[in-house]
C-alpha cells in the first residue's frame, strides 16, 4: 500500500495540535509556569513534528535485535520533551506510533520487522486498525467541495525550522504583511480544511512572485497537496490554484485568483522580476541542501 507523505503530516496534525494545545491553554499550566500564547503552543506542535522525523530516521538504521530497546528509548525521548497529563502522553504515545508505521508504509518497508514490532505495540494500546495505513478512512477526499479540500502542508524533516525560517523571512524581505500572525501562517502549511481558514495571508509583492514561491516549493518537494498527483505534478484542474486563493489575499485584500494564468507566464513569456528574492529566502529558510539553479519546468 502507498500513502503520501501530506497524508501522513496532516492525520498527525490533526491529533497532537488539538492534545498540545488543550494542556497548554489550562490554566493551571499558565499559573504554574507562564503564559502559552498561540504562537508558543504552535511552536510546540511544530517541534513535536521534526522530533517524530528525527527519531523515526534513527529508528531506521537500528538492527532487529535493537528493536525493543530502541523503540523504547525514542519514544521516552520524544515524549518526555513536553509536559502533558497520563491521558494525553498516552494518546500522543498512539500519534507516534501510527506516525512511524505510516512513514514506513511510504518508504514501501512494512514487511520488515519493525514494521511488524510497532504495529504490535499499537494494538498493544487499544488500536485495532483494519489496513495496514493506521486510519486511512479518517481524511475524506478532498476532490468533491472545496470546504473538504486541504492547505499546503510543509513536509520537510525539520518542520519546525522551515516554517519558521520562511514567516520570518517573508517578512523581513516585505513578501507579507509584517502584521502577519504566526498561526495564519502556520494554518496555511500544515494542510488544514479550507473551511476552516479564518484568516488570510497578505502578500504584498506583485501576485506572479507569490506563483513563483509556492510552485518553487512544490518542485522542491517540500510542500505537500493532498489532492494532488504522488509524483508533484501540478494537475491542470483550478483546484490547484484554489489553495492559493483560500490562504493568500494580494495588498489590497483582494482574491488571489488567475493562479493558473500566472503560472503560464513564467518560463515562456518572463522571468518574475525579484525572482532572486525568492529563491534566497528558500535557500536560508528551508532546511536541507537546495539547488539555488534549479530550473523551474
Amino acid at each position: 500500500m502507498s500513502i503520501p507523505k501530506t497524508y501522513s503530516y496532516i492525520m498527525t496534525y490533526r491529533v497532537i495540535e488539538p492534545i498540545i494545545e488543550s494542556y497548554y491553554s489550562k490554566q493551571k499550566v499558565e499559573k504554574e509556569k507562564r503564559e502559552y500564547n498561540k504562537e508558543i503552543i504552535l511552536s510546540l506542535v511544530l517541534s513535536y513534528m521534526s522530533s517524530l522525523n528525527r527519531s523515526f530516521n534513527i529508528l531506521m538504521q537500528i538492527s532487529t535485535k535493537d528493536i525493543e530497546e530502541k523503540v523504547s528509548i525514542q519514544l521516552a525521548t520524544i515524549l518526555d520533551q513536553i509536559m502533558l497529563d497520563d491521558k494525553d502522553k498516552l494518546e500522543m504515545k498512539k500519534a507516534t506510533l501510527r506516525y512511524w508505521i505510516n512513514r514506513l508504509l511510504i518508504n514501501k518497508r512494512e514487511e520488515t520487522p519493525l514494521y511488524n514490532y510497532l504495529f504490535v505495540k499499537l494494538e498493544e494500546l487499544g488500536v485495532h486498525a483494519i489496513n495496514k495505513s493506521v486510519d486511512l478512512n479518517e481524511v475524506p477526499s478532498p476532490e468533491k467541495e472545496e470546504k473538504q479540500s486541504y492547505s499546503y502542508t510543509l513536509v520537510d524533516e525539520d518542520v519546525q525550522d522551515s516554517l519558521t525560517g520562511l514567516f520570518k523571512s517573508l517578512k523581513e524581505k516585505k513578501c507579507i504583511d509584517p502584521a502577519t500572525e504566526f498561526e495564519t501562517f502556520y494554518d496555511a502549511f500544515t494542510g488544514k480544511p479550507l473551511g476552516k481558514i479564518k484568516k488570510k495571508i497578505k502578500w504584498i509583492r506583485p501576485k506572479i512572485l507569490l506563483v513563483y514561491f509556492i510552485v518553487r516549493l512544490q518542485h522542491l518537494k517540500k510542500i505537500g497537496i493532498y489532492d494532488l498527483e504522488p509524483n508533484y505534478k501540478i494537475q491542470d484542474d483550478s483546484n490547484y490554484w484554489n489553495k492559493m486563493e483560500a490562504v493568500f489575499i494580494d495588498k489590497n485584500g483582494m482574491p488571489m485568483d488567475n493562479g493558473a494564468r500566472e503560472y503560464a507566464k513564467i518560463g515562456s513569456e518572463l522571468v518574475p522580476e525579484n525572482v532572486e528574492i525568492i529563491d534566497n529566502i528558500l535557500i536560508r529558510g528551508i532546511s536541507g541542501p537546495i539547488n539555488q539553479y534549479d530550473s523551474l519546468r
